[in-house]
């Protein structure tokens, strides 16, 4: 009997393992296929969702943005009143709750109800930035440590998020944190595109927690490996600050 009789032979007395492992095939393809088809649709539901609140966030900042500029003008007619009114507006958790704190709200609900969507990512970014811009570090942190480290570190947004995370440690005054979030964008190659970013970054935060000799190291890493880039360059001047700060300006 030939190798082709014997195959033959095998599938004919096999014939009913051979039915149910194609049926098999075909109801895990059917079913790898309808989960991505759902997941296609989360997401897009998810995104639409996200856009509603996104845009009625940028609503309210634009009436606030008109109101800012008036009261602007308006002192500058008085200039006697001038220095006091054309302050800088104020910009704290408690302003943050009066102006934007309904959309903000949204926002927080909508990356809890959407986890490991890229539209909670985006939503993380936009709600860790008012943090940031309200002077509220700290609860910035607490949002991003939610979703930062859980995301792929293949993925774009695990730098976007985690860079933003290692930001609002250092503003909140926890730069030994921010370091190791740094360290870990620092290893991953796929983060390469921002290395040098983080780099001088965690050479400034070194430099703050007076680490000098470490933050020379990241700063000179920073000029080495990256040149030619605004990092690199900037992180010349910061390596002269710290001789400044040591006493041995030559």
């Amino acid at each position: 009997m030939t190798t082709a009789d014997k195959i033959e032979t095998w599938l004919v007395d096999n014939a009913k393992l051979v039915v149910a492992l194609f049926i098999g095939v075909l109801v895990i393809g059917g079913v790898l296929a309808g989960y991505q088809a759902y997941s296609s649709a989360r997401e897009n539901k998810a995104q639409e969702t996200l856009f509603e609140i996104e845009a009625d966030l940028e609503k309210k900042q634009q009436a606030l943005f008109e109101v800012e500029n008036k009261q602007k003008q308006e002192a500058s007619k008085n200039k006697a009143a001038k220095k006091t009114e054309t302050a800088a507006p104020v910009r704290n958790p408690e302003t943050l709750q009066k102006d934007l704190g309904e959309p903000l709200t949204r926002l927080v609900s909508f990356i809890d109800q959407n986890k490991g969507s890229k539209a909670s990512y985006m939503a993380a970014m936009t709600a860790s930035d008012l943090y940031l811009e309200y002077k509220d570090p700290s609860q910035a942190a607490q949002l991003l440590e939610k979703v930062a480290p859980h995301v792929n570190k293949k993925d774009l947004f695990y730098g976007l998020l985690n860079s933003q995370l290692a930001l609002a440690y250092s503003n909140a005054n926890e730069c030994p944190k921010a370091v190791d979030v740094y360290d870990d964008i620092i290893d991953s190659e796929a983060q390469k595109h921002i290395h040098a970013q983080m780099i001088l970054r965690k050479g400034v935060c070194l430099m703050s927690m007076k680490e000098y000799d470490k933050a020379k190291a990241a700063f000179r890493q920073a000029k080495t490996d990256f040149p030619d880039s605004v990092s690199g360059k900037s992180a010349e001047s910061f390596e002269r600050l710290i001789n400044v700060k040591k006493g041995v300006v030559k």
